[in-house]
């Protein structure tokens, strides 16, 4: 029996090894690349992430010309998370079948996605969204048809090689409708707000968001095209003019004769595309580089993600992330804001404090901190 141990001791330490390497290889490294308006954190290759930061800058340099006397806001940073596969995306999504996904949050948005593009393209989505991101945090009083018609409009958008633009491209689920239903009269679509049974009942949604599109691609790109008058009409809105004396005074016409010519450019069932190219190539500094995050800050990131989703495994990451590095700001700042959320007081206080004596950026945990501390009892 003796002649038998030392192999067995072999194996085992063979086996105490490879699991080692297992582990080893499960941790992924993870960077982060800073544009000028984008933060990128994420577990694909640098190029890949760089490669989405492109992206979004060129779609906000494109959007931000459609209104050149407008100046575009972003109060709170945007975070986007790139996913090497779908299988690391998987447990942050919303949905199965998801691609991408915006957030929107009071301290910080959110973008998610991933380069893993064997499914349907995540940027159609994101754009939509970021439009709205865009449209929100410049216009006031923007009207819901001109919000969701424009984020619809811009969801198509294509850039190829840097430099070549297509924007405006048929959306066979709106064109089909409009072939199929009646339209709504344009006083009846600017009338839809959030309450409207137009835009949250779903036999009646398909209608708003195909006209809302086909309206504001006439006015854009239609016959003539109408840029300036629709920077106008949103600059009146904007000074509180009524919408239908803004409606004139921007357009020239009525609503009834703008219908008439949103009948007829629908009823050609021809819609102009634009296709153009930048003099220059719009893209990224090439002299940023790429920073490597610890494993902590990954997780945190990762929580965070999952806390401004509403969801209660945030939990996890944010331990974690606390576990592997205990004096880590990001973490006990979303950590707080998630027990504050729940009621729990003085949970939040504690995480908040370690907030903020490490100097976290995060100006609501020094806001949840402060009222923590009012509704501390005394002593």
């Amino acid at each position: 029996m003796r002649r038998f141990r030392f192999p067995i001791a072999i194996c085992l330490c063979l086996l105490t090894v490879i699991s080692q390497l297992t582990i080893a290889a499960a941790k992924e490294t993870w960077v982060s690349v800073r544009t000028r308006n984008f933060l990128l954190v994420g577990n694909a290759n640098e190029k890949d992430i760089k490669l989405v930061g492109v992206k979004l800058e060129q779609f906000r340099e494109v959007f931000t010309r459609l209104f050149p006397k407008m100046r575009f806001n972003t109060p709170v940073p945007t975070t986007v998370v790139v996913f090497k596969n779908q299988s690391s995306f998987g447990p942050f999504k919303p949905r199965a079948n998801s691609a991408g996904y915006f957030q929107a949050g009071p301290d910080v948005n959110y973008i998610a996605l991933t380069t893993d593009t064997t499914g349907e393209d995540p940027f159609s989505t994101i754009f939509h969204e970021y439009t709205h991101l865009l449209v929100d945090n410049t216009f006031s009083n923007a009207p819901l048809w001109f919000n969701e018609g424009l984020a619809e409009y811009y969801s198509t958008f294509n850039i190829a090689d840097d430099q070549k633009i297509v924007l405006g491209s048929p959306i066979s689920s709106h064109v089909f409708r409009l072939r199929d239903s009646n339209m709504l009269p344009l006083r009846t679509l600017f009338q839809v707000d959030y309450k409207s049974p137009f835009y949250n009942e779903t036999n009646k949604t398909s209608i708003f968001y195909a006209q809302s599109w086909a309206l504001m691609h006439y006015l854009i790109i239609g016959k003539a095209g109408k840029n300036e008058q629709l920077g106008k009409f949103m600059a009146l809105l904007d000074s509180k003019v009524p919408l239908e004396r803004a409606f004139q005074d921007a357009f020239g016409m009525p609503f009834e004769a703008m219908e008439k010519e949103l009948r007829n450019y629908v009823k050609q069932d021809r819609y102009n595309v634009i296709r153009g190219n930048f003099k220059q190539k719009l893209e990224l500094d090439t002299t940023i580089e790429a920073s490597v995050l610890s494993e902590a800050e990954a997780q945190a990131y990762l929580g965070d993600l999952l806390l401004h989703s509403y969801r209660k495994d945030a939990y996890t990451y944010l331990e974690k992330a606390l576990k592997l590095d205990p004096n880590l700001g990001m973490a006990h700042a979303s950590l707080g804001m998630a027990y504050f959320r729940e009621g729990k007081t003085d949970e939040a206080r504690k995480s908040l404090e370690r907030a903020v004596a490490a100097n976290s950026q995060n100006y609501l945990a020094h806001y949840y901190y402060a009222f923590s501390l009012s509704r501390t009892n005394p002593d």
